[in-house]
């Protein structure tokens, strides 16, 4: 049974509206609790600080007005979700694990670049640390 499902939202819509779009269609249809979950890299972090005109604040807040999240919720409402939009600071793959694990996540959509084998060993991917870490199934949307 699937009652809660993560999105991790990344900076780029073309990647993320059809991730969004699949997940906000399954959750309607399973009636599932959705949450939407950006992290930060330190740097883009202080950047939007500085742009929003804050010392401080929580990566919550600042996740609430990041255009991609705000579009993928949108897309979610279109379909009568409203997400719970959830946020930090720190390494993508790592977040999302950690999230995951502490919370009654059942499935998880992200978006994936296509790379090669050897792009992948040498550079290595958030999704694919994700699949290789997490024990509830996974959606990845291919650009």
């Amino acid at each position: 049974m699937v009652d809660t499902v993560l999105v991790a939202v990344d900076d780029e819509l073309s990647r993320m509206e059809p991730v969004a779009t699949t997940a906000a269609e399954i959750a309607a249809g399973l009636d599932a609790d959705v949450c939407l979950f950006h992290v930060f890299g330190e740097a883009e972090f202080e950047t939007y600080l500085e742009e929003f005109g804050y010392e401080a604040a929580d990566p919550v807040e600042i996740a609430r007005k990041h255009a991609v999240v705000q579009d993928c919720a949108a897309i979610f409402q279109e379909h009568d979700v409203e997400p719970e939009i959830e946020a930090a600071i720190g390494d993508p793959s790592t977040e999302i694990t950690a999230y995951v694990t502490e919370s009654d996540v059942d499935h998880v959509f992200m978006g994936g670049h296509r790379r090669s084998a050897a792009g992948k060993a040498l550079l290595g991917s958030v999704s694919q640390k994700v699949l290789r870490q997490v024990e509830v199934p996974c959606t990845i949307s291919m650009e």
